[in-house]
């Protein structure tokens, strides 16, 4: 405490235009005065425009020498894997004391994702980025001890599982500073597997591979996302997006060169492309780190009144519609997408998405250096 200034309440505005702000009180009882009310008036206000709320995941907490990276549900959305540096972990949605290691030997898991159809568990991991594929019955944790994984490709930066011209395509990328080379492979047919008691699923029959290669695409440039369409793949680089042909392997930019109205992001230097989604209408919404904006199927500049500038540096983004939401290390920002309108703050401290699919958004929380890491899911709140 100084003498001349008082007793300190430091205030801390979030985000890229943040900055703390000092006011001093006369007394320590009226700084704890103070600071309750402002307490409490920010409660109040969280519970007006809550539209999120989150909850705790898992009771298991991690040190900061276990970093927790990723995270899928499976079985009807009624188990959850997560992987960290350790190791993966399984149990139940919504039994936090549940979940416990699974007996399989990789570290450094960075990237998990199950194709339950085709009986296919994921994992990248292990210093040389190696993807690997199991049947399901590695991740049961009775029957893991003998599931044997088949390597499908090493140095992979991450990889993408979805839909495309009625295929199903599990995309590998390796991306490099000045190119990429995304493998994409289509799981084999249930028609050829046999059936897994363990789980009333399927395995391959014999010696049959799990998947078989489809196509290579060659990106000119380092490659930072991947987003799979009903008819193209879109992939965020370094000049933007830029969508992929997937019959003829051509690449083209995805804004329309000749729209001028776009010229506010193409001169924008160092902004990065996240994510891509198509909104209900068909156009699509384009989310970079800075801001975000609206294009139809052409790449020509829609909704030309309608913008977000983030109030944070979001590194991910989940679309829970009508809601969008950007992940930054320290807080989650909520808009709505016909409005853009921030509906909601959740403060988390040192944060990070696991899983942005919009039926189960997970997040990993360590508040301060000190503490553990944390799991939490993030769920609509109903309205009343």
């Amino acid at each position: 405490m100084s003498a001349k200034l008082g007793y300190p309440i430091i205030l801390t505005h979030l985000g890229r235009r943040g900055g703390t702000q000092t006011f001093y009180a006369s007394s320590y009882a009226e700084r704890r005065e103070w600071v309750d009310n402002i307490l409490k008036q920010r409660d109040i206000k969280t519970k007006q425009n809550m539209k999120f709320a989150l909850s705790p995941l898992t009771d298991l907490t991690f040190p900061l020498n276990n970093k927790v990276n990723t995270s899928v549900t499976f079985d009807h959305n009624r188990r959850v894997a997560f992987g960290t540096d350790q190791g993966i972990y399984v149990g139940l949605n919504n039994n936090p004391s549940s979940f416990e290691k699974l007996p399989l030997t990789h570290e450094r898991v960075t990237q998990i994702d199950i194709l339950e159809e085709y009986n296919i568990f994921f994992v990248l991991s292990d210093k040389d980025r190696n993807l690997y594929a199991y049947t399901l019955e590695a991740l049961n944790p009775t029957l893991a001890t003998g599931a044997r994984p088949r390597k499908v490709h090493s140095h992979v930066t991450f990889f993408k599982a979805g839909a495309c011209l009625n295929r199903v395509l599990v995309c590998s990328v390796r991306s490099s500073q000045i190119t990429t080379i995304i493998k994409s492979d289509e799981p084999i047919s249930p028609n050829h597997v046999r059936r897994n008691k363990s789980f009333g699923r399927f395995l391959p029959r014999g010696s049959h591979e799990i998947l078989r290669p489809y196509k290579e695409f060659y990106i000119p440039s380092e490659t930072t996302s991947l987003h799979i369409f009903k008819t193209l793949l879109i992939v965020g680089c370094l000049k933007g997006f830029e969508f992929v042909d997937p019959v003829s392997s051509k690449t083209q930019e995805l804004l329309d060169p000749k729209d001028e109205s776009l010229n506010f992001v193409r001169k924008r230097e160092n902004v990065r492309p996240i994510a891509i989604y198509k909104v209900q209408d068909g156009d699509f919404l384009l989310c970079y780190d800075e801001l975000a904006f609206y294009v139809n199927k052409n790449g020509q500049r829609a909704r030309s009144h309608w913008i977000i500038h983030w109030e944070g540096e979001p590194t991910s983004f989940a679309l829970c519609y009508p809601y969008i939401l950007a992940f930054n290390p320290s807080f989650i920002e909520i808009r709505h997408v016909e409005t853009g309108q921030l509906e909601q703050v959740i403060i988390t401290g040192n944060s990070a998405s696991l899983s942005t699919d919009p039926s189960s958004i997970h997040c990993v929380m360590a508040p301060s250096l000190t503490e553990p890491q944390r799991l939490y899911k993030l769920t609509r709140v109903t309205s009343k």
